[in-house]
């Protein structure tokens, strides 16, 4: 099951909520809109320009109008994706040029996960718009270190296979073999080749994806704390609390009472 709902529209951009629970590729279209895809739950792999760029919650990926896009995979339960369309003259001021996959610093995260309440819940308008530009401004600013950074398109795809299979079972006892098996590399060259590609180690990566995940479900409602800790790998609920504490700096009771306002 599919389904494309439209959250918010205004001059200034849109945002709409996309879901799928279903795994396999789809056919190849056209970018209509230059936007942002922001996963909030899942991953996917989107050919577009020749390359394979990963979508999950830690990192967007900005469609350009006019390309050729081909999602040649998805979880096993799918994702659940924010489309965020600004408008071309405000994509024009913010954006900077770079590659198409755009790793989120734990500000944007937040932004984003904000924004998507917002106006999932119709808040004011003026409240989603200056939270959208916050977004913008952490996108672009995230965007900015990787204007030089072109990895070959062999790089990417090998990084692209081994994100994806993290993404796929957050809780699974990845070790570094199975991981760099998944990218045809052996484990010490892919080590180095996914810090290279992504700006981030294979264990920091992890654990921003596990993050993400549970702020999504802390969005959504999700007050058993340490059945989600378990459910997303992480050891115990104190476990999951120091983590978000570190790289959020607040435990999740807060964020989740945060979000909710």
């Amino acid at each position: 099951m599919t389904v494309f709902a439209a959250l918010f529209s205004s001059d200034l951009f849109q945002i709409s909520d996309f879901t799928t629970r279903e795994a396999g590729a789809r056919a190849p279209g056209l970018v209509t809109h230059s936007d942002f895809g922001l996963v909030r739950r899942g991953a996917y792999v989107c050919q577009m320009r020749g390359r394979a760029h990963v979508a999950d919650p830690a990192s967007g990926l900005i469609y350009h109008a006019g390309d050729e896009h081909h999602l040649t995979r998805a979880g096993p339960d799918g994702f659940d994706c924010t489309v965020f369309e600004p408008a071309a003259e405000v994509m024009d001021e913010a954006v900077i040029a770079g590659p198409l996959t755009t790793p989120l610093s734990v500000e944007t995260q937040l932004a984003h996960a904000r924004l998507y309440r917002a106006a999932r819940d119709r808040a004011d308008r003026l409240a989603i718009e200056e939270t959208g530009m916050e977004l913008l401004a952490g996108l672009a600013h995230d965007r900015m270190d990787l204007a030089s950074v072109m990895p070959s398109a062999r790089d990417e795809q090998r990084v692209a296979a081994a994100r994806a299979l993290i993404a796929a079972d957050l809780a699974a006892p990845l070790g570094l073999s199975r991981v760099a098996s998944e990218a045809a590399c052996s484990p010490f060259h892919f080590a180095r080749l996914f810090r290279a590609v992504t700006g981030r180690s294979l264990r920091d990566y992890r654990l921003r994806l596990r993050l993400a995940a549970a702020l999504h479900r802390l969005e959504a409602g999700e007050r058993d704390l340490t059945a989600t800790a378990l459910d997303l790998g992480f050891a115990s609920h104190s476990h999951m609390t120091a983590a978000f504490r570190r790289c959020f700096g607040a435990p999740p009771g807060a964020l989740r009472r945060a979000l909710a306002h």
